[in-house]
């Protein structure tokens, strides 16, 4: 009679065990859900990230095309500058 009253406390405790084991599975698992809820939430940051870095690689391509024409622009003009100046130089001494 005893040995059965103790195989039953055993299992009491052990049944009171797995309880608590079931218990932390529980938290760990909720704890998992939230860290893969914060990673799909910083994945969805990340992504809008990389397409506004992708838009801002387009704008100043666009913007180096630009200046590359003004630079362009620049050097004729300094050279139609130049040009004119020797030009008027050269009547002033022709006509001195």
């Amino acid at each position: 009679m005893q040995f059965q009253q103790e195989v039953r406390e055993r299992f009491a405790q052990i049944d009171g065990r797995f309880a608590q084991i079931d218990e932390r599975f529980a938290q760990i698992e909720s704890r998992l859900d939230a860290l893969e809820q914060e990673m799909k939430e910083t994945n969805g940051r990340i992504s809008r990230l990389e397409e506004e870095m992708c838009d801002v690689k387009k704008r100043l391509e666009h913007v180096e095309i630009q200046l590359i024409d003004v630079k362009e622009t620049v050097q004729r003009l300094e050279i139609q500058l130049a040009d004119d100046v020797q030009n008027i130089y050269d009547f002033n001494r022709e006509h001195s």
